[in-house]
């Protein structure tokens, strides 16, 4: 084998087109199959985002201490469960 036919193998074995790029995989994502996926997603994101808004705006307005706890374990584990 000489170069020629070496670089011939290696391009047909390599293409950059086929390579994952953040785009493409969020093309993917959000393509006609993934839907429901997506969608599924995205609500429970924004649940749990509301719940540590309103844990963050309730610790603010509680006047006991024990609220201000309850409140501060609520704004920790909401972010966290949604990971």
């Amino acid at each position: 084998m000489d170069k020629t036919d070496i670089r011939k193998v290696i391009d047909e074995a390599y293409d950059d087109s086929q390579e994952l790029s953040l785009r493409s995989m969020l093309a993917d994502f959000y393509g006609r199959r993934m839907r429901s996926t997506a969608i599924l997603v995205w609500a429970w994101g924004l649940i749990f985002m509301a719940g540590a808004v309103f844990s963050a705006v309730m610790f603010f307005r509680a006047d006991q201490t024990r609220d201000q706890i309850l409140y501060a374990a609520l704004f920790v584990c909401f972010p966290s469960c949604s990971d």
